[in-house]
């Protein structure tokens, strides 16, 4: 597809891909997710077989940059629950 090709250029991808509409590529290689790579050799051997790594790691979640900073000895994050309070209750800890 179209979505697929530029993703190849924008990578700079000089290896064949295969997609597969039909399924019976990844029944061969018992894919078991998506996305899933199978990497052949020259001679058509399976040289890796499994979930690809992510281009780039995706941005810290709220609570690692909280727990992060409180590491560091920042302090809490922008908004906080007072400990023993309601979690549906947050109080602002920084002006907005």
């Amino acid at each position: 597809t179209e979505r697929c090709r530029a993703a190849t250029n924008e990578l700079g991808l000089t290896f064949p891909i295969v997609l597969d509409h039909g399924g019976e590529v990844a029944r061969r290689y018992r894919v078991t997710q998506v996305p899933y790579v199978v990497a052949l050799d020259r001679q058509g051997r399976v040289v890796f077989s499994g979930a690809p790594e992510p281009v780039k790691p995706p941005p810290p979640s709220p609570l690692a940059r909280t727990l992060q900073a409180v590491l560091r000895g920042e302090g809490p994050g922008p908004t906080s629950v007072p400990a023993g309070s309601p979690s549906s209750a947050p109080r602002t800890t920084a002006p907005p």
